[in-house]
């Protein structure tokens, strides 16, 4: 992925980076010009999505006015050549490397094997729930990217192993008896 190559035929990408506008939130974005319009493609940064949650379409080029001005407008097909695929790609790019510069790439590993890695896990999930998350998995793949999904299975892998306890239905409020071992353990060496 690289700033300035075609996209497609009509489509290239402008560039690519991190943006705040207007006092708001920061978000990742990728520019380019489709068919002479001016695209911008962002997404959130602190979004429990990697993908994009905005889209803006805008004329720019007066050399292409002539094309702009046959189409009348914006048309469904300047919609269907903007590259969505190529600015997921950008954009997750981005955000990975946010959260990374956040901490937040040591707090949760992408794999979890061991039982230390299981102990930490809980103490990260816990640590959500004690402070007051009420959607503590999609705030964690929020911020480490990792699926909702995965995550979800993961903390239901962890109950049963014995590394998270709590009410049944309920995100789990308590490192379970194996989990805390383990991480005295840890603080003790």
């Amino acid at each position: 992925m690289v700033d300035g190559e075609q996209v497609s035929p009509g489509v290239v990408c402008l560039g690519s980076g991190r943006r705040q506008e207007r006092g708001g939130p920061e978000d990742a974005y990728a520019l380019y010009d489709v068919h002479g319009w001016t695209v911008v493609v962002a997404g959130s940064l602190g979004a429990p999505w990697d993908g994009p949650d905005e889209i803006n379409v805008r004329f720019t080029e007066i050399e292409a006015v002539d094309s702009v001005v046959d189409s009348d407008g914006i048309t469904g097909e300047i919609l269907r050549a903007i590259p969505l695929g190529d600015a997921r790609k950008r954009i997750k790019a981005i955000k990975d490397e946010w959260r990374r510069e956040q901490g937040h790439h040591d707090a949760v590993a992408a794999r979890v094997e061991t039982d230390e890695e299981w102990a930490r896990f809980a103490r990260e999930y816990v640590a959500l729930v004690k402070e007051g998350q009420r959607h503590p998995i999609r705030h964690m793949a929020a911020m480490t990217g990792i699926s909702r999904n995965t995550l979800s299975a993961r903390v239901r892998r962890a109950r049963e192993r014995g590394f998270l306890e709590g009410p049944a239905g309920k995100p789990a409020d308590r490192l379970g008896a194996r989990a805390a071992e383990i991480l005295r353990e840890e603080a003790a060496q």
